[in-house]
């Protein structure tokens, strides 16, 4: 079986070609203890209260589709980074283990935005 680190970085490594986007992050927030954790090549925690546009995502419960990521009232470059370019958010409510997952696509290759068949 495959073990949860592993399907993240295979998860990373192959939806960028499905969605046509530059990168693709998954980002997980334990809503006990108030822990927020980016996945990208390893696990790097961030501040919740300075999560940015995923944060915005999670905190809201929905999906968000920006055309240019800064124009966005949540954008915090220290996270979003400094590309002004497309953005998908989409949470995924884990009740059961008082969790938060979203998935975050940044950059689109060919098109100026994600459609929302990606959502």
């Amino acid at each position: 079986m495959m073990k949860l680190e592993q399907f993240m970085l295979l998860f990373q490594r192959r939806v960028p070609a499905v969605f046509d986007c530059r990168r693709c992050e998954l980002w997980k927030l334990d809503i006990r203890q108030k822990i927020l954790q980016r996945f990208v090549r390893g696990a790097t925690t961030h501040d919740y209260g300075k999560s940015g546009i995923v944060g915005e995502s999670l905190i809201r419960e929905c999906p968000i589709n920006t055309v240019i990521s800064k124009i966005q009232s949540s954008f915090d470059e220290s996270v979003d980074g400094v590309e002004a370019e497309p953005v998908l958010v989409v949470p995924v409510i884990d009740v059961k283990h008082s969790a938060k997952w979203a998935v975050c696509l940044r950059g689109k290759n060919h098109l100026s935005v994600f459609s929302t068949e990606d959502e």
